[in-house]
């Protein structure tokens, strides 16, 4: 990756934390690990003082034309799956609003226990066996703007 792609990826992420602090009246930052090294071990942003939001890995992308979300929902699913998470990818074309994309399955099961699955530390995979087929990679995918996905998360898991 160039150093171009690094930067813009950077400024994707300083960008969307200040509209995360504006829309939930919480503190976010850079992931740690992200700002430091570049690794895994942390999501690209996550939020300083409530862990509740920490249930979910973000995985962010900035592009120019367009995001692939399958290749983004591969990575964040790898990174979440060590942390125990939601994978998440929020994303942003040029000239565009930021977008949440995350798996229906996750979305779902999410919204039907309340937020008991995604406020809890898990594994990726550990849905019961009839979800199963929501997991991984190629799930099938949901879109929602940005603005939408914390009013539907501060509607189900209250912070």
């Amino acid at each position: 990756m160039g150093r171009a792609s690094r930067d813009k990826g950077a400024r994707g992420e300083r960008e969307l934390v200040k509209v995360l602090n504006e829309l939930t009246n919480a503190t976010w930052r850079r992931g740690i690990a992200q700002s430091r090294r570049g690794g895994a071990e942390s999501p690209d942003v996550e939020c300083a003082d409530v862990d509740s939001w920490n249930g979910w890995h973000l995985e962010v992308k900035r592009r120019k034309t367009r995001v692939d979300l399958y290749a983004a929902m591969a990575q964040a699913c790898r990174d979440a799956e060590e942390r125990y998470c939601t994978p998440v990818v929020v994303w942003r074309v040029d000239r565009q609003p930021w977008r949440v994309t995350v798996r229906a399955g996750d979305f779902a099961i999410d919204a039907m226990t309340h937020g008991k699955v995604g406020n809890q530390r898990r594994h990726s995979g550990a849905h019961p066996p009839e979800y199963r087929h929501w997991d991984g990679p190629l799930a099938e995918l949901v879109t929602l703007d940005l603005t939408d996905w914390v009013r539907i998360v501060c509607y189900w898991w209250p912070l």
